[in-house]
């Protein structure tokens, strides 16, 4: 038995800075032998999204890494001791693909359709990752299975400073005195040792009240960047970091870090800003700037050019992940009053599924367990009939014979699968109802006084025309899939 190892990457790369943002043609797919012995692939072919046969002789030995590239200039470059067995034709799409593995008789030994979004890592969309197969014995039809590499031991810190004048804007200047930052895509970055100087060359003011995060109150999180946090660096305890995380692009006055001056900003006036950063995952662009895009600047902050592992075991790579999931269901869509909810799921493991449990919370409360029963291929078990209007959030814990456990959805008891039960004010006349169920809480944050122009994703089921509720999964596939790779550049416009 052998496996592909699929590395899917879509990478904005600092190779080329004065260049703008475009697609690479540096995209490989590489296969793996996860048997103990040699495996021949004379004949063997990828088709679909990509068209490669494998030559006559082609052996893989027993747990090597090769790849297929469509540049071997480029790819040779990035990765000068890789494997390479060959060019193929075709090109990896950005939004999404299906790669398949066929015999030398042209039948389906693999199927993979990747996704850019969905269970699938959207760090390996655009954000400097390849995207990798966690477990090469797991399910690799299933976005659960894969992971966005992990770049962060190829980074360091790295001092940024610029100097600009405050000039005046077309808003009340002297009103506001803020010193804003964040990411123009989703993406992390670690920060620490800012500075706002007024003044370098003169009197030389440090504006900021807290530029070594040690006052956590006087920064504040809004918006699509809500998820960042004040933490202790990780391997140096004591020293506090603002990691900053955001799920889209930040704003001029929203979506963003901001901190109050201790004094304000006067025009005309030189201004140094000063900043250590890390980059960790995704968008490396960060903005910075004061108040009404007063000194402001867009810094591309280092990263790995060649990210991704070719011819070397995954970074994420685990022995066991667990079961992996597809078709997870509830029925009725919309359950009537008191009426039983029954939740359903088809699960898989290498290792063989032991046991699955359903959780499940009622109005935000504390969650209850029960089991869930097999028949056949599908796991089922009822939630009890609930009052009208209330909301249940629900989730899987599956362990296998091995004793590893796994949630499905991914995140457990911060997922959001949920339904609402029946309360009365669904159209009855033969329009179209459409629901969008959050949890309570997600409710009252989105009207929240701070948050009400967020752009922060919030999880939630979606019920169409009372029945469907729209969950999709790839195909199951035999052999393993275990990377994809391409790079794509694109063109951001800094914030004015």
């Amino acid at each position: 038995m052998f496996g592909l190892k699929l590395d899917l990457r879509r990478l904005i790369s600092p190779a080329t800075a004065a260049l703008p943002m475009r697609d690479s043609e540096n995209q490989w797919v590489e296969i793996a032998n996860r048997s103990n012995q040699t495996v021949d692939l004379t004949d063997w072919s990828l088709a679909d999204g990509i068209n490669f046969t494998f030559a006559p002789g082609t052996l893989l030995a027993a747990g090597e890494h090769a790849s297929i590239v469509k540049s071997p200039a480029l790819f040779t470059a990035a990765h000068p001791s890789a494997r390479v067995l060959g060019t193929f034709s075709g090109s990896l799409s950005r939004s999404g693909e299906n790669i398949e593995l066929r015999d030398p008789s042209k039948n389906i030994a693999d199927r993979v359709r990747y996704y850019e979004g969905g269970q699938w890592p959207e760090a390996a969309d655009g954000g400097g990752s390849s995207l990798e197969l966690r477990d090469l014995d797991a399910d690799n039809s299933r976005g659960s299975a894969w992971s966005a590499s992990n770049e962060s031991n190829r980074t360091a810190w790295k001092t940024y400073t610029y100097n600009s004048t405050a000039a005046a804007s077309k808003g009340a200047d002297a009103v506001w005195s803020e010193f804003n930052l964040g990411l123009l895509s989703a993406g992390e970055i670690w920060l620490d040792d800012v500075s706002v100087i007024e003044n370098p060359t003169g009197a030389a003011t440090q504006k900021l009240t807290d530029p070594g995060f040690n006052n956590p109150s006087v920064w504040r999180l809004r918006g699509n960047h809500r998820h960042s946090q004040i933490i202790d660096e990780p391997g140096n305890p004591g020293n506090k970091i603002l990691r900053i995380v955001a799920s889209g692009p930040t704003e001029h006055m929203h979506n963003q870090i901001e901190t109050t001056l201790a004094s304000g900003v006067t025009n005309g006036l030189p201004y140094q800003i000063s900043y250590r950063a890390r980059w960790v995952s995704g968008m490396n662009q960060l903005h910075t700037r004061l108040y009404f895009s007063r000194v402001a600047k867009m810094t591309s902050i280092d990263r790995p050019a060649n990210p991704g592992t070719p011819s070397a075991p995954n970074s994420r790579a685990v022995a066991n992940i667990g079961p992996t999931y597809a078709s997870l269901k509830h029925s009725p869509a919309v359950p009537a009053a008191f009426q039983t909810t029954t939740v359903s799921v088809t699960a898989s493991d290498p290792e063989n599924v032991a046991s699955l449990a359903l959780f499940y919370s009622v109005n935000g409360g504390s969650f209850t367990s029960v089991s869930m029963t097999q028949t056949g291929g599908l796991y089922q078990a009822s939630i009890p009939g609930q009052a009208a209007g209330a909301v249940v959030q629900f989730y899987i814990l599956g362990t296998d014979g091995a004793g590893v456990q796994s949630f499905h959805p991914a995140g457990g008891s911060s997922s959001r699968a949920l339904y609402k039960v029946a309360d009365g004010t669904a159209a009855t006349n033969g329009l179209h109802n459409f629901r969008v169920v959050t949890t309570n809480a997600d409710r009252d944050f989105m009207h929240a006084l701070t948050e009400v122009m967020s752009n922060d994703r919030i999880e939630c089921t979606i019920i169409d025309r009372e029945g469907d509720i729209g969950r999709a999964d790839p195909r199951t596939a035999g052999i393993v899939v275990r990377h994809f790779h391409f790079q794509l550049r694109w063109s951001h416009q800094p914030i004015q």
